[in-house]
């Protein structure tokens, strides 16, 4: 589970339009209560949410969980005339979309989303949140041996046709133009 959520980390700080990104830990809420240090805006949180597992074999387990994505945007006034309205976190909404969706993490599958909630209470911290889901592979109760990379081993074939028997009195221009090409042996490198 570890390098899952850190490969989702890395992926939201691509976008360079973020300018903080960390595991998801109340922030918000400290942040508001005075409870905790300050970090730059717009930034994006990561937080887990783990569904049920289910047994495979051999200490594998499956689950599909659900990656929330705490997005933080600061700001008091739009300059559009409408001081409550924040429009602008939508374009960070569709940036984190477009970064997460369909990326496939380490031991998980391809993310999609399930839902998004919008901030009817903001002050001038607007907090959007978009949950994605993704189906988790959990091989930490695993014996098995894993498979070792090697180095990867040049291979030559060396390939033979072997043509069908012509009629030569059917076609003797076909069949003659055919037999005679230098196709008949191919080196193919793999």
């Amino acid at each position: 589970m570890k390098q899952t959520i850190i490969d989702i980390l890395n992926k939201l700080k691509e976008i360079p339009e973020l300018k903080y990104v960390r595991v998801f830990n109340n922030q918000f809420q400290y942040l508001e209560d005075g409870d905790t240090y300050s970090f730059p805006f717009p930034c994006a949180f990561l937080e887990v949410l783990p569904q049920n597992y289910f047994p495979l074999l051999n200490g594998f387990s499956q689950s599909d969980v659900d990656f929330r994505i705490h997005i933080g945007h600061e700001q008091y006034d739009s300059l559009d005339g409408n001081m409550e309205q924040n429009l602008d976190v939508f374009d960070l909404r569709n940036l984190v979309l477009q970064k997460l969706v369909l990326f496939k993490p380490s031991m998980c599958s391809e993310l999609f989303v399930v839902n998004e909630e919008q901030d009817y209470t903001h002050t001038g911290v607007y907090h959007y949140i978009v949950d994605f889901r993704g189906g988790i592979i959990d091989k930490t109760a695993s014996n098995l041996i894993e498979p070792t990379l090697i180095d990867p081993i040049e291979l030559q074939l060396e390939v033979s046709f072997v043509y069908p028997q012509f009629d030569f009195g059917f076609n003797d221009d076909f069949a003659n133009g055919y037999l005679n090409t230098d196709i008949d042996k191919r080196e193919i490198i793999i």
